[in-house]
Order: structure tokens, then C-alpha cells, then sequence
């Protein structure tokens, strides 16, 4: 699948997101709107394709507690923007599925509006990136992040309300977890 092709289920959830009236004036987006399991599930797989052997989305997503600590925050769309790693490993534990980890950071980092800047923290770390991702990965060409990047950012116009229990993430996680 091309880099391109990965990027639809990203960009039509966004989009739809964005089309909505309520949202953009401000409505909260509820752990029950029908588009959040599609927008978990579109980013948790870009961020999982072409992870190394023995690696995962998680295991790089909590690098994003020491990426966001040096980083200069005077470029952050949000500079009060917080690291979710410790909230994730006080709600999942730190041994367990690190399916449920990464889709459990990406929702405490949509409610707290945190992801684009940790996401953009992250990416600017080359060694992070080569450490966890074959070549071939999605997140190995800088276009793709850049272009992951330009689709999250008009989500910063949006207030995301998302409590974990009531996402279903088992919906996601399927019958390993």
C-alpha cells in the first residue's frame, strides 16, 4: 500500500470530524461519537507499520516522555501541551498490552490536546525514529510525517472529551487483549 493510500482512513476521519458544526463551536467530542474507534484505528496504524522485531507503536510513543521534556516549546501549537506516558502507565499498568497502551496515549493525548506536539517532538528525533522503524516504515519518510502532521494539526480547533472506559477499546484490540 502506498504511503498515500495509508493516509485515507486518517484524512476521511478528520474530515468528517472537522465538517461537524457542533464540534468547531466548541461541543466537547464524546468518547461515543461513532468516529473515534476509526480515528484511534487510523493512527495507531500508522504509527505500528514497520515497526523493528520486538517493537512496537507504544514502545516509541513513550520516548514522547523525554522527547516533550527538551523540547523547545516555543513552536508547539500548544505550549501547555503534557507528556501522557505517565497518565497511561498510572491507567494500563507498565507490563501489559501495548496495543491498548498506544491507543490508550493517543486518546489521553487527543483530550488534553498533546498530539500533535508530542507526535512533532517525537518525529524531530531521527535517532527515535531509525531505532524503532525499518525503512520501509510509514514514519521512516519524512513526507509522510510531515503530511500525518498537516492532517492532525486542524484537529487543534476541536475539544476532544474522551473517557476510556466508555471508548470500547476492546473493539480495536480484538480478542488477544
Amino acid at each position: 500500500m502506498s504511503s498515500a493510500e495509508m493516509l485515507v482512513p486518517l484524512k476521511g476521519v478528520v474530515m468528517e470530524l472537522l465538517s461537524s458544526e457542533e464540534y468547531l463551536q466548541g461541543k466537547p467530542v464524546p468518547s461515543g461519537e461513532p468516529l473515534m474507534l476509526s480515528l484511534l484505528s487510523a493512527l495507531f496504524g500508522l504509527l505500528s507499520d514497520g515497526t523493528v522485531p520486538r517493537c512496537s507503536a507504544w514502545d516509541f510513543l513513550m520516548n514522547s516522555h523525554a522527547t516533550m521534556s527538551i523540547d523547545d516549546r516555543s513552536g508547539w501549537r500548544n505550549p501547555t501541551a503534557q507528556e501522557q506516558v505517565t497518565a497511561v502507565l498510572a491507567t494500563c499498568g507498565t507490563v501489559g498490552d501495548s496495543r491498548r497502551q498506544a491507543l490508550t496515549w493517543l486518546a489521553l493525548s487527543l483530550n488534553t490536546a498533546s498530539l500533535v506536539d508530542a507526535l512533532s517532538s517525537l518525529f524531530r528525533n531521527p535517532a527515535l525514529l531509525e531505532a524503532y522503524y525499518t525503512p520501509e516504515a510509514f514514519l521512516a519518510s519524512e513526507d509522510n510525517r510531515v503530511s500525518m502532521l498537516q492532517l492532525l494539526r486542524p484537529m487543534l480547533a476541536l475539544r476532544f472529551q474522551l473517557s476510556l472506559p466508555a471508548l470500547q477499546l476492546e473493539a480495536l484490540l480484538g480478542p488477544s487483549a
